[in-house]
């Protein structure tokens, strides 16, 4: 099933909160180290995914995966 949530963050932070962003990505649970994308269980080409990008409206995310895993990894944020 197809999830997709924009966080308001903004895309012009000064580089050290995306630095500490990129600290939250790498203790999310399924993390997927990729120089390419922000990833987690997978890419957009896998049966389940998902991923992050920085646009104007916000930080967005977006994956392919059950609706308790979406979830459980969203919450995973305030933890």
């Amino acid at each position: 099933m197809p999830h997709t949530i924009t966080l308001n963050i903004r895309h012009d932070w000064p580089e050290s909160d995306w630095q500490k962003i990129q600290s939250i990505y790498r203790s999310m649970p399924g993390w997927q180290d990729s120089p390419e994308m922000a990833a987690w269980y997978g890419r957009e080409a896998d049966a389940q995914y998902i991923v992050a990008s920085v646009e104007p409206s916000g930080l967005l995310i977006e994956g392919r995966v059950d609706a308790g895993l979406w979830t459980g990894w969203l919450m995973s944020w305030s933890n």
